[in-house]
């Protein structure tokens, strides 16, 4: 999935940086590293997250790590509902992907 839409992507939100970097795309610096001990030491938080996400509009965000914390924020999770449409979830809805609503309006044109 992020192969499909990495030539309409400039930036992406996720909880494992990996996924990003073995694809050559960027995260925000921010969220280059987001461990255990930086969101249960509220070092990151989710109205941070919220904030990077308005600051940076990544095209895709692919949840792995902390999907069930990150979806127990409504703020969050509205946000990301009213501008991303979901591309994937596997069966334990553990890992999401995402991208920005318009982003597949214009692949289906290309």
């Amino acid at each position: 999935m992020i192969l499909k839409y990495k030539s309409l992507t400039n930036w992406v939100f996720t909880d494992n940086p990996m996924y990003a970097f073995y694809n050559d795309l960027i995260v925000p610096p921010e969220i280059a590293v987001i461990s255990y001990k930086r969101i249960n030491s509220g070092d990151l938080t989710f109205a941070e997250m919220l904030a990077i996400l308005n600051k940076y509009h990544p095209e895709q965000i692919i949840l792995t790590r902390w999907t069930t914390q990150m979806k127990s924020d409504k703020n969050l999770m509205d946000y990301i509902n009213a501008n991303y449409s979901i591309t994937y979830t596997n069966s334990t809805k553990t890992e999401e992907h995402y991208v920005l609503k318009n982003l597949s309006t214009i692949l289906n044109h290309l």
